[in-house]
């Protein structure tokens, strides 16, 4: 989960870090990886110790057990709503552009709706299998996030 997580953070930035770090650093644009890093490392090292403390038990019953039945509930409605405009947004950001690049004359909706069956497609087995595939694609975005900078 925490891989999964990592990606659904990193995956939109990819759009826009290089863009603005070109604009704002000019020649000292290949430190903003290293600065990301830094930042998320201070993110993901309390994560990974959470998770380890609390194995094999969902992130609603962690964020109950430490918030509080009421204040859990209501941060996970919060991360929900996150979550799902996050999703939104890079499933419509993914769609456009493959309409404006390869296929021009198509409508977008069409694309929107084969991206969220081949994701419903996906989880149908489970949340386990999207996991394995994230220990696979992380490695990938990573490259990805390092070179475009």
């Amino acid at each position: 989960m925490l891989f999964i997580m990592v990606n659904m953070a990193c995956s939109p930035s990819i759009r826009f870090v290089p863009v603005f770090a070109s604009e704002a650093a000019g020649q000292a644009a290949w430190l903003c990886p290293l600065v990301s890093l830094g930042l998320i490392l201070l993110f993901l090292f309390p994560l990974q110790k959470l998770f380890n403390r609390y194995r094999d038990v969902s992130l609603v019953d962690i964020l109950q057990d430490i918030l509080g039945k009421v204040a859990g509930k209501a941060a996970c409605i919060v991360l929900f709503v996150w979550i799902a405009i996050c999703v939104a947004l890079n499933m419509r950001c993914f769609a456009e552009r493959i309409v404006t690049t390869i296929f021009p004359h198509s409508d977008i909706i069409l694309f929107l709706l084969v991206m969220s069956l081949l994701v419903g497609f996906t989880l149908r087995p489970g949340i386990v299998v999207l996991a394995r595939m994230n220990e696979i694609f992380l490695p990938v975005v990573v490259f990805v996030y390092a070179i475009s900078n």
